[in-house]
């Protein structure tokens, strides 16, 4: 059975969608997750150039939001289901209370299955930064949580007097020595944004190496991507729509009451 899902990252700043069509990415797009009169319509296929999709899957970190897109979907008949901590199918856990894991993380782990076999470790650069392992030996062991790029840099401005603010729109820093306060400022962001990374990186996979005794793949996702991707990060593979297909590789299981056929891998 053919099925055309829309799956679905509700982030803290973003909304991401895609649009798939028998496991096939045909569209996707983001909406503002802060915008008070967001609405799902469209992407849900109810406007005039598609036809309503046959189901949801999600992963969300805002709540509100979440109530949104469920009410819409609900409103058209559209079964919609969200990823949870105990609706992960052959992602084993080992963490204290998995109730904390943010369902965007364990999207990106899902997501990494279908990149590589553990051990790796996912990086997903978003409003925040999130750093997950998991391991051949336990699964799931958790990881790390740090300020994005662009909180970072809101508030260095926020918290200080006289600095200008930044186009984040515009950085492109290579050197290490600004000449002027915006340069620095810009210096200061990027470079230090990548060496927060890179330390990050580099202490997950020494104790990765201590439980499996295998270095781990490192994959990369995430908006925020940009503004490393010249520093050594930029070696490391890129994937988009790494959530989106994490979450989506649990539709046929989250939307097996509506009857909705197993997307082609």
């Amino acid at each position: 059975m053919s099925a055309t899902i829309l799956s679905v990252d509700i982030g803290n700043s973003r909304t991401h969608w895609g649009r798939y069509e028998d496991g096939i990415l045909v569209r996707n797009g983001n909406l503002s997750s802060r915008e008070p009169t967001l609405n799902f319509n469209e992407i849900l296929g109810l406007g005039e150039n598609d036809r309503p999709v046959d189901g949801v899957v999600a992963c969300s970190v805002v709540p509100h939001v979440s109530t949104k897109l469920q009410d819409a979907a609900t409103s058209a008949g559209i079964p919609c289901e969200f990823l949870t901590h105990e609706r992960v199918g052959h992602l084993r856990i080992n963490y204290q209370n998995p109730t904390e894991i943010g369902p965007d993380r364990l999207a990106n782990s899902l997501g990494g299955f279908l990149h590589a076999e553990p051990p790796f470790i996912v990086i997903d650069m978003g409003t925040a930064v999130t750093l997950d392992a998991v391991t051949a030996a336990n699964g799931y062991e958790g990881g790390a949580i740090a300020p994005g790029f662009a909180l970072l840099s809101e508030y260095l401005i926020e918290k200080t007097a006289l600095l200008p603010p930044l186009d984040l729109t515009r950085i492109h820093r290579r050197t290490g020595i600004g000449r002027s306060t915006t340069e620095a400022m810009e210096v200061g962001c990027t470079k230090g944004f990548a060496g927060m990374i890179r330390e990050l990186v580099a202490t997950t996979c020494e104790e990765i190496q201590d439980i499996d005794g295998l270095e781990p793949s490192v994959l990369v996702t995430g908006g925020s991507f940009n503004w490393v991707k010249e520093s050594w990060i930029g070696n490391l593979p890129f994937y988009p729509h790494l959530t989106l297909e994490g979450v989506l590789s649990r539709a046929p299981d989250l939307l097996a009451d509506a009857g909705i056929g197993r997307p082609n891998s």
